[in-house]
């Protein structure tokens, strides 16, 4: 009876060791792990990415960075939605994210690391500076999570402290001025401030920083809307280029920009429906909206939003953003241009006041240029047809118009036919106007 409690007390301490080593190496391997697995879903980087016109955007690369190194990328879908909920971010480590689109802008938004699991960021992508006094080498940062990189910050807001939504910031570090004139930018980042002024750069440590913050938001405008110098631009060597020098920095910085800007800026977020004649929806086709203001009875057109190939909702909605900077003392107008194929629909109106309300836009206006049934002889010229259209062709549901010239020496012909309330195929005509006109040039010798 002895040896057996021997036996059972000597297996006892054996496999009491055995477990402890066995526990004491489990431990010591997670300890020495370099990187552990990270769970999916712990932080949730979401938002919507739009153009700095509001036009929603798809396929933008969404790329994740932690800790020097590219974790994944995704797109945004459709509605420009993204969401990093399937990405293994970390959360103890600050996350970097690049948004970019071909033709667009590369735009960087740097996380710190909190506790808060989901951040939510409404990035704003335009096209890179078209100034041709200064070109660009490099404005896409090799490592976004490098550590040498600082971030600074700022917002662009008027002395009432309405965000200033849309204006480019460059920031700059090496540059080569090439004549008087020109400069390359050969190192440098670029952002457009969000929907609440706010405005993010990734800088290197250390080095000196150049910062442009001039707003023209509408520079083929005929006058050129909304001209802002956020900064009180002081002497340095880009000062001509519109370039403050800021200086050096080695921590995240607040960049104070002016704070005693006073404009009046319209902000428009324009809805309708564009229909064809028969009163079904339009699926795609070029489309243009505007913002204009009367001088007088002169309708002179501000700025435009204009997509060659806009995507029309399943009941033809379309919707755009535009921007103004108003003058007191003028009257502002909403105007829409929409196409499908031959076909155009139009509206105007005067004022600005329900612009989510602009209704349905019918496309009746018929763009075909039907065939002439004329023919012209001119002296002894050989008999000319007009059956393949007009040299000037206007055609519309309910008129058309038409004419045309030959000249010839001292000889000219023209006619001008134009027929009104008239539907194409075979109606009544009941208005019918040609004009046909000879000139007898005489030369004074």
């Amino acid at each position: 009876m002895k040896l057996q409690n021997r036996y059972w007390i000597l297996t006892y301490s054996l496999l009491t060791m055995l477990l402890g080593c066995n526990k004491d190496k489990i431990i010591t391997d997670i300890d020495e792990q370099i990187d552990p697995p990270k769970e999916v879903g712990l932080i949730n980087i979401k938002g919507v990415i739009k153009s700095i016109d509001g036009v929603l955007l798809p396929d933008v690369v969404v790329s994740v960075h932690q800790n020097g190194k590219k974790v994944g990328s995704l797109h945004s879908d459709q509605s420009g939605n993204y969401s990093t909920k399937l990405m293994p971010i970390d959360p103890l480590i600050p996350v970097t994210l690049e948004y970019e689109k071909l033709g667009l802008n590369v735009s960087y938004k740097r996380f710190d690391a909190d506790n808060s699991q989901t951040k939510i960021y409404n990035p704003l992508l335009g096209r890179n500076s078209n100034d041709s006094s200064v070109t660009y080498e490099n404005l896409i940062l090799a490592s976004p999570s490098d550590s040498n990189l600082v971030k600074i910050w700022g917002y662009t807001k008027l002395a009432n402290g309405t965000p200033v939504r849309g204006v480019k910031c460059d920031a700059a570090w090496e540059y080569r001025e090439l004549t008087q004139n020109f400069v390359l930018i050969k190192y440098g980042v670029s952002a457009y401030s969000d929907d609440n002024g706010y405005f993010e750069l990734l800088v290197p440590k250390n080095k000196t920083i150049f910062l442009n913050t001039f707003y023209l938001k509408y520079p083929d405008s005929w006058f050129g809307q909304c001209r802002i110098e956020f900064q009180n631009i002081i002497e340095n060597p880009l000062k001509r280029w519109g370039y403050n020098e800021i200086g050096q920095f080695n921590a995240d910085t607040e960049i104070l920009l002016r704070n005693d800007i006073n404009i009046d800026i319209i902000r428009l977020n324009v809805k309708g429906y564009a229909l064809r004649c028969d009163g079904s929806p339009v699926k795609s086709g070029y489309f243009q909206g505007n913002i204009s203001y009367y001088f007088g009875i002169l309708q002179l057109p501000l700025n435009s939003f204009i997509d060659s190939n806009y995507v029309f909702g399943p009941s033809g909605e379309f919707q755009f953003y535009i921007e103004a900077c108003k003058t007191p003392g003028y009257n502002y107008g909403i105007g829409v241009t929409i196409r499908e194929g031959d076909f155009e629909g139009q509206i105007n109106v005067s004022n600005i006041d329900n612009p989510e309300n602009l209704g349905d836009i019918k496309l009746c206006i018929d763009l075909n240029d039907y065939p002439d049934e004329f023919s012209l002889k001119l002296g002894n010229d050989p008999l000319k047809n007009y059956l393949q259209g007009a040299d000037n062709p206007y055609t519309g549901k309910e008129n058309i118009h038409s004419s045309f010239r030959i000249d010839n020496g001292n000889l000219s012909e023209s006619v001008y036919l134009n027929i009104e309330n008239i539907k194409i195929g075979v109606q009544p005509i009941s208005f019918l106007e040609m004009w046909l006109s000879k000139k007898n040039l005489r030369r004074c010798l």
